[in-house]
């Protein structure tokens, strides 16, 4: 619990010395005990904000009473296994009980232990965890693609009316985008089972998935307008094909660098492998409609590989390194800024 940044109360009926008998044979340390016998409720609610972790003497209004006030600032998971406990396991966010515990709080609980092993609340919070971060990650990679798309449209809205040019994007150029990352990659996210000892902030879960997301449309858009740029000033060496060729490359490959950072830091060897597996099978989509389709007058990706050469490439491969290390700034700030605010909570 410590570990995941739980917050752990104790809140008992027994006795005030029983309770530090118990807390000694835990080791649980740095608390604050108070005995609740004939406190009022202003009373218990004043403790509670004087940061009093450990309740004895409690009547079962009181345990309500206790999880009440600690819900206005918190998620307050319950565990309780009798009929005392019952008022504090209805009023809570996410009720727990024993297996030996009264019929009556085994029905209105949220979980019911299969054995008395508290270990067991482990598998409960890492799976939670999980699920909760995998979700994220895969509406991340989606609204990127989504806004990327929008913001796309958008620019050459304005393009256009100065340019005069089409939409320069089709179903096919995206293809390898859709395949590879939204597609395999969203797969093999959800099997991913590797989750820091960090609290996840669910009351921003939107807010954090939307800044992401927008950040790294805006990646995107920005390899896509450094691309045009130099079909625009150099159209001797990036012809407006090519332009279209080169950016539907760039935007595939680092689809790839987004997904590295917005699902699978920190990086370990199965998120390596993946990203390597991600990379490869990018690579064979294009080697496999260059070499094959292309050489039958057929591109599935709908591109013109002919239209790309070596000094376009590299100046748009400078510009892109650039822009990676602005985003990957930008990214480590906004965790190092959500991590200083899960602290201070």
């Amino acid at each position: 619990m410590k570990k995941n940044k739980i917050k752990i109360n104790i809140i008992s009926g027994d006795s005030e010395e029983y309770l530090r008998y118990i807390l000694q044979k835990i080791d649980f340390d740095n608390y604050k005990i108070a005995n609740l016998n004939k406190l009022d409720n202003n009373e218990i609610k004043k403790i509670i904000m004087d940061d009093y972790n450990v309740f004895s003497r409690a009547t079962p209004d009181q345990k309500k009473i206790i999880i009440e006030e600690l819900k206005t600032n918190n998620k307050v998971a319950m565990i309780g296994d009798g009929i005392n406990d019952l008022l504090a396991l209805k009023t809570a966010d996410c009720s727990i009980s024993m297996p030996n515990g009264h019929d009556i709080t085994k029905k209105i609980s949220n979980f019911v232990l299969l054995n008395s092993n508290f270990k067991n609340l482990i598998f409960l919070i890492e799976e939670s965890k999980t699920v909760i971060k995998n979700i994220q990650s895969m509406y991340s990679l989606f609204f990127t693609k989504m806004m990327s798309m929008i913001l796309l449209s958008f620019f050459y809205i304005f393009i256009s009316l100065f340019f005069g040019n089409f939409f320069p994007l089709n179903i096919n150029n995206l293809f390898p985008w859709e395949i590879i990352t939204s597609g395999i990659g969203t797969v093999l996210i959800s099997f991913d089972k590797f989750v820091e000892n960090k609290k996840i902030d669910i009351n921003n879960f939107i807010f954090n998935i939307l800044k992401y997301s927008i950040l790294s449309a805006f990646l995107q858009i920005l390899i896509f307008f450094s691309s045009f740029l130099i079909h625009l000033f150099m159209p001797n060496i990036l012809t407006f094909k090519g332009f279209i060729s080169l950016s539907v490359l760039m935007i595939s490959f680092s689809s790839i660098f987004i997904m590295y950072f917005l699902c699978y830091q920190p990086l370990n060897k199965t998120r390596f492998f993946i990203l390597f597996f991600l990379t490869f099978l990018m690579s064979f989509f294009f080697i496999v409609d260059y070499f094959i389709f292309k050489k039958n007058n057929f591109s599935i990706i709908d591109i013109f590989y002919n239209e790309i050469n070596l000094k376009s490439f590299l100046i748009l491969f400078v510009i892109v390194l650039f822009l990676f290390f602005i985003y990957s700034l930008f990214v480590k700030y906004l965790k190092k800024k959500e991590s200083f605010n899960r602290n201070k909570k």
